[in-house]
Formats: C-alpha cells, structure tokens, sequence
C-alpha cells in the first residue's frame, strides 16, 4: 500500500521542461497580444504632428522647384518669341524694300505723308508685274514706320503703281518694338545708297524684360530723279 502512494505522488510532482514549454507558450502569446494591442492603438498627438510637418515640407519643397521651372519655361518661351519676332521683322522689312533705287526725303502714301529720318525710312522702288519684270518709267513708293499711338507696332505702307506686283495698304511687321534706328550712309539723305537698320523688340514675362536685338542693311542704287 504504502508503495501505491509513493508511486502516485511522484507522479504529481512538476516536471521541469513541461514547465518550462508552458511559460514559453505563454510568454509568446503576451506578445502578440502586446504587438495587436499596439497595433490598434493608433498614431500619438506627437506623431501626427511630425508627419503633417514633414509632409508639409516636401509640399512647399515641391512647390518652389514648380514655381521655379515654370518661370525658366515661360522666360525662355518668352525669349523665343522675342527672337523669332525681332528676326522675322528685319527680313520682312528687308524683303519689302528689294528693289530700291532711293531714299526720299519725304512722300506721301497713300493719303499720308512720311519724312525720313532716324525713325521712319521712305523709298521709291523700281515697278515690276507678277513675272518679276520691270516695268519701264513705274514706280512705287513705300515706307517704313512706328505706330504713332501704337508705338510697340511697326508698320509698312505701300503705294504701288498701276500693273504692279507690290500689295498695296499697310501691313504690320510686329507688336513688339521697343526701338527702331535708321542710320544713313550720307549726311544728304537723298543721296544715301545704304541704309542700316537696327530693332530691338522687347516683352515682359513674370515680372522680367526680355529683349532680341536685330539689324540689317538696306542697298539700293540712287538715281533720283
């Protein structure tokens, strides 16, 4: 009897590693309880406001470096324009006065009359017909001028004669002149046979003046008459 009894109370006593395998199961278990329990709590005042900090930095970063180059583009796109309009109106006028034989000192074009001078430049052209040939004692009469209330307007008028190939009326050259100089290669304007052209076209883009400069030279034979 008294051998059952041992028996039995040795198997009551704990083992060791059963134990042991147990603590470890439930410490694991109160970890991820603790890692939910985390998990679910959400973001502190504190954080919140350090993200919305940051983000607000990268924001206005992100926004400067926009800003930024938006205004190269338009600058340069405003550039552009310049350029191609102050180049584009040199050799319109260049085209338009081929053919000249000499400089006025004044005329009147249809209807109005233009001096020449430092800002305005009036020429008598050789007449040709459609097929580019001269038609004997015909000529026509051009000038080249600033918009009086429209300064920025450069403009050319031009009186051809009967049977001519020349348009006539005024024509507009560019909205965007800042300076037109004629200079004479003789103090006797009627006796010049070279005249140079200089233009500067100008616009302002985001607060900037942008400005194209350009010239030519107009040569012509005189032999006014």
């Amino acid at each position: 009897m008294s051998n059952i009894k041992l028996r039995a109370a040795i198997c009551e006593l704990p083992v060791p590693g059963f134990i042991s395998r147990n603590r470890f199961l439930l410490e694991a278990q109160r970890s991820k309880l603790e890692a939910r329990s985390s998990l679910n709590r959400g973001l502190s005042l504190v954080e919140v406001t350090v993200v919305i900090g940051i983000m607000g930095l990268l924001l206005t970063f992100m926004n400067q470096i926009f800003i930024t180059n938006y205004d190269l583009v338009m600058k340069q796109t405003g550039r552009n324009e310049n350029d191609v309009g102050a180049i584009f109106a040199v050799r319109t006028i260049s085209e338009t006065t081929r053919g000249a034989i000499a400089v006025l000192s004044d005329y009147t074009v249809n209807g109005t009359n233009y001096t020449s001078g430092a800002g305005i430049l009036v020429l008598k052209l050789l007449s040709t017909d459609a097929a580019g040939t001269i038609i004997p004692d015909s000529y026509d009469y051009l000038a080249v001028y600033r918009d009086g209330t429209t300064p920025t307007k450069i403009f050319t008028d031009t009186e051809p004669a009967v049977g001519s190939a020349r348009l006539p009326g005024k024509k507009m050259v560019t909205d965007r002149n800042q300076t037109m100089i004629f200079r004479y290669n003789s103090a006797d304007i009627t006796k010049t046979d070279s005249v140079s052209l200089f233009l500067v076209n100008s616009q302002v883009v985001r607060k900037t003046t942008l400005k194209s400069r350009a010239w030519t030279s107009i040569f012509l034979r005189n032999f006014n008459e």
